[in-house]
């Protein structure tokens, strides 16, 4: 194998990590129970001016 299709396997095995990682978070996230009401949602303000 070439150095180039050696690094494509190495980042592809980094990404099948972070993704597992990732669904691993989100399993014990939910696990924790209900977060906010379904009806919440998530907004993002910005102060300007003084």
């Amino acid at each position: 194998m070439s150095t180039k299709e050696d690094d494509l396997i190495a980042r592809a095995e980094i990404l099948q990590q972070a993704i597992a990682m990732l669904q691993l978070i989100i399993q014990q996230i939910k696990a924790g129970g209900e977060i906010a009401p379904p009806c919440c949602c998530v907004s993002r303000y910005q102060a300007r001016g003084k």
